[in-house]
């Protein structure tokens, strides 16, 4: 099963099995790969997801808009031998057996728990300061991974 990790705070970012994916070609690729993971309960009609990403009168254009925008996101994620995207005439969905996180999903179920912690202030309990501080943690850690792969990358004459 492939781990698919998404960052989108701060800095967009895409993980699939520990190798950063850098090919997304545009904003409504990365919009769409985002939506679908953050909404991953359901599937999503292709009209809608049409007039989320290109407006309200996309029609036919933003049908074919989402298509070409479908095509794009499958071959950053290199997918062809094993989906991580279902979709049909009518609907777009994440596989839901992919093995997902996104720091979203984490910081929302931070503020969940910060939220049940009996407390009379949240700022003076160190229990909930530091799950408040987490996201920011990894964020800054995620920055640092990627600044040493692209040095790395740099240095061995890779662009």
């Amino acid at each position: 099963m492939k781990q698919l990790h998404l960052h989108l705070f701060g800095r967009f970012a895409v993980m699939l099995d520990e190798t950063v994916i850098t090919e997304f070609e545009s904003l409504s690729a990365r919009a769409l790969l985002a939506y679908l993971a953050v909404e991953r309960s359901h599937s999503h009609a292709r009209p809608t997801l049409a007039r989320l990403l290109w407006g309200l009168d996309a029609g036919a254009t933003g049908l074919t808009n989402l298509r070409s925008c479908l095509r794009h996101v499958r071959n950053a994620l290199e997918e062809a031998a094993s989906p991580l995207l279902s979709a049909t005439q009518e609907e777009i969905k994440l596989d839901p057996q992919t093995d997902l996180w996104v720091d979203l999903h984490r910081f929302e179920a931070l503020l969940a728990e910060v939220t049940a912690h009996p407390h009379r202030r949240v700022h003076d309990c160190p229990w909930c300061i530091a799950r408040l501080t987490e996201p920011w943690r990894s964020i800054a850690a995620h920055f640092l991974t990627i600044s040493r792969l692209r040095a790395f990358s740099l240095k061995n004459g890779d662009n």
